[in-house]
């Protein structure tokens, strides 16, 4: 009989049988996960990518599918404050474009100024830019709405110095996988709400308010900005100059091989953080470990804790 593993019916494997016939019990993994029987490569759940479902859904003669589904809504994705006001799904635009004046307001990244109390300064322009957030099997997740500077009327040596930020490479991120997989460590996401809003501004930059807040369509009234905001040629460099040093602050380590990278050691217990903008992947060998580093951060940054990793960057990832 050949070696290997007997299905008990329910997609799980209850004993490996060896080649004398003798069924001996597997052992758990340390984590607790499941083990199953190795994927054929030839399985059907690989041709399932975020690339074809859109046009497999459109070879089903236009049926209407239900507006659950992402890709009708990017159709409907508006473009402007006025536009999204205008759709049936209005409701949710607005809530999306309050909650995002609220998140500004808690982190006081702005304090309204009016014109006649500062000096000449290149008021930069800002707008609305929504999108729609999708999981795994395509459905809406969540409306988002976000204020965005235009950047390109910035001045060089006035309203910014450096632009450059490094964000974790796709080797990185398919190489911790794979550690994770041989070490049977444990692996959890995190996203950063609002990751640009934490990262303070070395110059002094001033706003139009824009449509949907009280100090819109004052001639008078501008913003003076505290904090980065999405646009700004420097906020990415701002914002990761400011995790970095939060990171070092709780006992990472910068991996110098790839800096977006951060490791934290103590005996022989480990946690690394691959961090990608805003999106966090967390990896250890221990739990009470990575619950201890991910209230750390928690402490430090607004975030949502997600959980076993599971959809990261547009990559479905299944733990057995």
């Amino acid at each position: 009989m050949n070696e290997g593993l007997q299905d008990d019916g329910a997609g799980g494997v209850d004993a490996e049988v060896t080649s004398g016939g003798i069924e001996a019990p597997v052992e758990p993994c340390r984590s607790g996960h499941v083990q199953r029987a190795p994927i054929q490569d030839d399985n059907m759940r690989y041709s399932n990518s975020s690339y074809n479902r859109v046009s497999q859904l459109e070879d089903q003669d236009n049926e209407p599918v239900g507006a659950s589904y992402a890709y009708m809504a990017h159709d409907n994705v508006p473009c402007t404050y006025q536009d999204a006001m205008n759709q049936p799904n209005s409701n949710s635009w607005l809530e999306a474009c309050q909650d995002e004046l609220h998140s500004l307001q808690e982190t006081r990244t702005y304090v309204p100024v009016s014109t006649d109390d500062i000096e000449t300064h290149n008021i930069v322009d800002s707008r609305w830019v929504f999108a729609v957030k999708s999981g795994p099997n395509g459905s809406v997740e969540q409306y988002k709405a976000r204020i965005v500077m235009k950047g390109f009327s910035q001045v060089y040596h006035i309203d910014y110095e450096e632009t450059f930020t490094p964000v974790a490479k796709w080797v990185s991120i398919r190489i911790l996988l794979a550690i994770a997989m041989r070490l049977d460590l444990e692996v959890h996401q995190m996203d950063i709400k609002m990751a640009f809003l934490n990262s303070d501004l070395e110059h002094s930059i001033y706003m139009r308010p824009p449509p949907g807040s009280l100090d819109y369509g004052s001639q008078k009234m501008v913003w003076k900005l505290k904090k980065s905001l999405y646009g700004l040629k420097q906020v990415s460099h701002a914002w990761y100059q400011k995790a970095k040093v939060e990171f070092e602050k709780i006992g990472f380590t910068q991996c110098y091989s790839d800096y977006p990278v951060f490791i934290y050691m103590n005996s022989c217990k480990f946690c690394i953080i691959a961090l990608y903008v805003d999106d966090l992947m967390v990896l250890s060998n221990d739990a009470k470990v990575l619950k201890e580093k991910k209230r750390d951060l928690m402490s430090v940054f607004r975030m949502k804790d997600l959980g076993p990793i599971h959809w990261f960057l547009s990559l479905e990832i299944i733990q057995d």
